[in-house]
């Protein structure tokens, strides 16, 4: 599959054999001659190959114009840092014009994916956290056979986000294919013992998550269903196998995946691997700071969630609303949420991050296509937060996101409570404040999740010089906004957010998402757009019997 201008019209033995063909049909004339079968490639494949060569010349245009720019390319007395990370990332590298010679459709899309999703831990604070992501895969995927359960998922995955970020029918055809070929190698795999367990399947099932969330165009869609194959996958796992620096981050990729499935799905996760958690202990996201876990506190708040959900739905009706029950869910999540400030409270300051007023000032900072999109719209934040890193603003925004499912807990508990008579005046007053702290605590959460959107696409990714550019930034950058934009939205749309206008403020969401969907190729964007404005979203009233 390389390209060397437009594509022969030829028949296949005389492309084979790389000799002129005079392309008569149904049979050309060297066949005839030789006595041999005749076969012609159809007009869609070659329809393809024209629009795929087009996106491949754009994709290989806009990384020669990087590669001009690249750390490799500055002056020798400029100064160099050390990359910490012990995985070293293949190079892109590109034949010269006079070869004539460009990298087929297979190394364009795995290129392009290691640069969109691939991030090295080029962390340069001992107190901040790992910057890196799926830092492990281009080594598990080198010692993968073509016919493996994880090359066949690199490939699905690779090509879902060629297609998405530049339009290539080839691509998406040979996603939808190598997608086929991995469910088919993992039913294969699970079935062996020692592949079951091994890091190779679990990343393959982790990796369709990942294509899933760029190709659905509903928004729950089958990323459930690999949500719980790779938490079945990780239980099936031996406890020394996470003693190891990858064992332990495809651990924590999977529990942080199982964390938010469970919150967006009203399930209760598994009691088994918050205990394999508390030995592991090894995620950026879980510990910051001494004592406090982030990851256990919002396992907590999934039971809480699931638990009261279920309570609300089976006595939707019932007069019998001061049970003991409901009393002990509601001082658990109160418990809980004075966790969730320790959390925030205790964090170090490289954890921390600047506000500045959404004011012109500040819009003379930024490349005008983020003023445009982010700044000048009416529904845009009046607050923007800056952060250290890219992962300090994922960090936040997973922990604001599930503080603001507890806090909805407390909201619905303080409707459903009636307190005692023989302590009404006491008892009413602490619910009172609950109610009013969990409003205060949704909006301002809800706030500074819409004030951390800007930092995500601009804050400095050190070993990436294009960093900064608005042209074409990795796609991780959008990634990961679409859960916490998505549960956003919906929670406005329920009206649980006060305090804003939700009209303006969902529009300008939406337009974060749209560019998210057209720009970075995230088909769940879109997605989450039409599902927040279903009668099912995860925040919508449970339904009267």
């Amino acid at each position: 599959m390389s390209y060397r201008g437009r594509p022969s019209k030829g028949c296949q033995m005389c492309r084979s054999r790389k000799v002129k063909c005079d392309e008569a049909k149904p049979t050309c004339g060297r066949c005839m001659k030789a006595n041999r079968e005749c076969q012609y490639r159809d007009d869609s494949e070659l329809y393809f190959r024209n629009q795929t060569s087009l996106a491949a010349q754009r994709a290989e245009d806009s990384w020669r114009k990087r590669s001009a720019k690249s750390p490799n390319n500055r002056k020798s007395d400029e100064p160099s840092e050390p990359d910490p990370d012990p995985v070293s990332l293949p190079e892109i590298q590109y034949p010269t014009p006079d070869e004539g010679i460009k990298p087929d459709l297979h190394q364009l899309a795995y290129n392009r994916f290691l640069f969109d999703f691939v991030l090295p831990n080029d962390s340069v604070n001992r107190d901040g956290p790992n910057n890196g992501f799926l830092t492990f895969l281009p080594s598990l995927y080198e010692q993968s056979s073509p016919g493996s359960c994880l090359y066949a998922a690199m490939f699905a995955v690779s090509f879902a986000n060629f297609d998405g970020r530049f339009k290539s029918p080839e691509a998406r055809l040979l996603s939808s294919e190598y997608c086929g070929r991995a469910l088919k190698s993992i039913q294969l795999a699970i079935q062996d013992q020692s592949q079951a367990k091994s890091d190779k399947t679990l990343l393959a099932v982790y990796l369709l998550g990942i294509y899933e969330n760029l190709t659905a165009t509903t928004y729950n869609g089958s990323w459930i269903a690999h949500k719980k194959g790779s938490t079945a996958l990780i239980r099936l796992r031996d406890p020394q196998q996470y003693n190891t620096s990858v064992g332990a981050q495809l651990f924590d990729l999977v529990y942080v995946q199982m964390l938010l499935g469970c919150l967006s799905a009203n399930e209760e996760p598994p009691a088994s691997l918050e205990a394999w958690a508390d030995l592991i202990h090894s995620n950026a996201l879980s510990s910051p700071i001494p004592g406090i876990r982030l990851t256990k506190v919002v396992y907590e708040t999934a039971v809480i969630w699931a638990q009261w959900r279920k309570f609300k739905s089976m006595q939707a009706g019932s007069s019998n609303e001061n049970n003991v029950e409901v009393q002990l869910l509601a001082e658990k999540a109160r418990t809980l949420d004075a966790r969730y400030q320790a959390w925030e409270d205790a964090l170090p300051d490289s954890w921390k991050f600047q506000s500045f007023a959404n004011t012109p000032n500040v819009h003379a900072s930024f490349d005008p296509k983020w003023v445009r999109l982010l700044l000048e719209h009416p529904g845009a934040p009046p607050i923007i937060h800056i952060y250290g890193s890219l992962k300090t603003a994922l960090a936040w925004n997973f922990y604001r996101i599930s503080r603001l499912f507890l806090n909805r807990v407390i909201l619905d508990l303080n409707d459903t409570i009636t307190s005692p008579p023989s302590d009404h005046s006491m008892a009413a007053s602490i619910e009172s404040m609950d109610y009013i702290n969990a409003e205060y605590q949704i909006a301002q959460l809800a706030e500074d999740v819409c004030a951390s959107i800007l930092c995500h696409f601009t804050v400095q990714i050190p070993s990436r010089s294009e960093s900064n550019s608005a042209d074409d930034i990795c796609g991780m950058r959008g990634y990961v906004l679409l859960w916490p934009l998505s549960i956003l939205n919906n929670a406005i749309r329920a009206g649980i957010v006060k305090g804003i206008d939700g009209v303006s403020r969902r529009d300008w969401i939406k337009g974060v998402l749209l560019y998210m969907h057209n720009d970075l190729g995230i088909a769940k964007a879109r997605a989450a757009i039409q599902a927040s404005y279903e009668p099912s979203s995860v925040f919508s009233p449970l339904p009267s019997p």
